[in-house]
């Protein structure tokens, strides 16, 4: 994801996923910041599909990270939900 910005392309972002109640985009933005994986034992045996975005059934951090390398900073992550969105 960081690849993005640094190649001029502008982030947005939106609150419809990871999909907990209430929406938080608070959440979706600690995704992007710390890239870290979540797990959850409710949606680990769908096929083909592991759900494992943050807050989703019962999700919780492993430790582990997707491409660390990817990150973003939280001024990135603000941007996307605001100027990016509008």
């Amino acid at each position: 994801m960081a690849d993005l910005p640094r190649d001029g392309v502008v982030l947005g972002f939106s609150s419809d996923w990871p999909c907990s109640w209430p929406p938080n985009p608070f959440v979706s933005m600690q995704a992007a910041i710390t890239r870290e994986i979540w797990h959850s034992d409710d949606t680990a045996d769908i096929i083909d599909l592991p759900m494992d975005g943050a807050a989703l059934a019962g999700a919780r951090p492993t430790g582990k990270f997707y491409t660390p390398a990817q990150r973003i900073s939280v001024r990135q992550a603000v941007d996307a939900y605001t100027q990016g969105s509008a």
